[in-house]
């Protein structure tokens, strides 16, 4: 059984983590051999490339645009923006499409979510400072970080929760005061489960999010010990991804150089590189392809036949650069990749700045509570939209089969009307890897 999407790999809007490896790296082999590319600091070298996950953190102003002018949201810090924006989005309506779409069969099994992500050393819930922002600037955004008001990760976890919460599944807590373990329990009105764990990556590198993502998987084939009873999961996982690669190199390279975008980096790491012969737009994707290593750690992972694509069902954010392509890992064919948008609009629906993809969902701009000034947006949240969807899918007892046969998850030959997955406009008539 295998269930796979096209799609794109994301960050929101002002997203890219750092990296820092832990142990030894890993001597990675390029799909080819790569041309021989000068960073700006001579002692970093990509001869031996090592993927490092990336999003809001490490790599500030990544609007890193190959056809017109960048474009980025002045204000913007951490994937949050403090103001006032017309016409926000809502995990209220995104709830109501889930119940709809499959609350006529409720599922027929306990199912999972693992959101792979940095959760700031166990920072699973958002602070209350966080909610009450009144203004935000990198030093003030810092300082939530080093509070542990804030992390990339729980910011993902507050989007799942909403979404489940507006959709009709109930939160049974784990302890008597509110949940800051990993591991949430929501439940279903037929009394099934589904179980989100935070798989706290930290700010690493390709093996770390392997090993990491092995081991819970390894995991939850004991189930869930609650102090109602064990849950089992005897099903396929959810995983969610909302990271993109980049060589840990490169990002030595930014962190060294001082540039306070990562756009000016790459203008001037293109610069240097005038021996290439490459416009900067052949050079971006070059950059962006030295991440597809044919041994990549988390890419043998996802062809593994006891824990990769073929059993567990892998999604990942596009990214927000503007680009026609998606980043990896959500551009391997192993992983769903999901692009986003702004607006419900089925006409005018994709954002300028996300990465293009065959999945499209709403990732901006989303209010952090009712009433509140605090905005998100990103497809780093695109991403676990689907990936509720698809762990609710592979619960189901009609698991891919609707009323005409076609699985609620195949977007190929469904309209806007049908269901809140939608196909790329960049790529309609793409059919998906599903159910197979």
């Amino acid at each position: 059984m295998k269930l796979k999407w096209i799609g794109l790999t994301s960050l929101m809007l002002v997203l890219l983590i750092a990296c820092s490896p832990e142990g030894p790296a890993e001597v990675l082999t390029s799909q080819q051999t790569p041309p021989e590319i000068k960073l700006l600091n001579p002692k970093y070298r990509l001869q031996e490339v090592e993927n490092c996950m990336v999003n809001e953190e490490n790599l500030p102003g990544q609007a890193m645009r190959i056809n017109g002018s960048a474009m980025r949201i002045n204000g913007s810090e951490g994937g949050l923006l403090v103001g006032s924006i017309k016409d926000a989005a809502s995990t209220l309506d995104l709830g109501s499409d889930l119940s709809q779409a499959f609350f006529q069969q409720a599922p027929g099994q306990n199912s999972a979510l693992l959101i792979v992500d940095d959760f700031n050393g166990g920072t699973y819930n958002l602070g209350k400072e966080v909610f009450t922002l009144t203004s935000l600037n990198s030093a003030k955004f810092s300082n939530l970080k080093t509070k542990r008001q804030y992390s990339h990760g729980a910011l993902v976890m507050h989007h799942v929760e909403s979404l489940l919460e507006n959709s009709g599944f109930y939160h049974r807590p784990l302890a008597a005061t509110v949940d800051n373990t990993n591991i949430r329990v929501w439940q279903a009105s037929n009394q099934t489960y589904l179980v989100v764990i935070a798989v706290d990556t930290g700010l690493s590198d390709s093996r770390t999010i392997r090993n990491l993502t092995q081991a819970q998987l390894q995991q939850l084939q004991t189930g869930i010990e609650t102090k109602w009873g064990r849950i089992s999961i005897d099903g396929p996982v959810a995983i969610n991804m909302s990271f993109a690669f980049m060589p840990c190199a490169i990002q030595d390279d930014f962190i060294w150089s001082n540039l306070t975008s990562f756009e000016a980096y790459m203008q001037e790491l293109w610069v240097k590189n005038a021996h290439l012969n490459l416009s900067y737009d052949e050079f971006v994707k070059l950059v962006i392809d030295l991440t597809n290593q044919a041994n990549d750690p988390l890419l043998t992972l996802l062809q593994d036949p006891i824990w990769g694509a073929s059993e567990h069902v892998y999604v990942a954010s596009s990214g927000n650069y503007g680009l026609p392509y998606a980043m990896y890992p959500a551009q391997w064919p192993e992983v769903i990749s999901v692009s986003g948008s702004s607006t419900d609009d089925p006409i005018n629906r994709n954002q300028k700045f996300f990465n293009s993809g065959e999945i499209l969902e709403q990732g901006a701009w989303f209010s952090l509570a009712p009433k509140s000034q605090v905005y998100y947006a990103g497809t780093s949240f695109s991403a676990p939209t689907v990936s509720v969807f698809s762990a609710l899918d592979l619960a189901s007892s009609q698991r891919c089969a609707s009323g005409n046969g076609i699985s609620k998850l195949a977007h190929n030959g469904m309209t806007d009307s049908d269901y809140p997955l939608r196909p790329s406009p960049k790529n309609d008539s793409a059919v998906d890897k599903l159910c197979n």
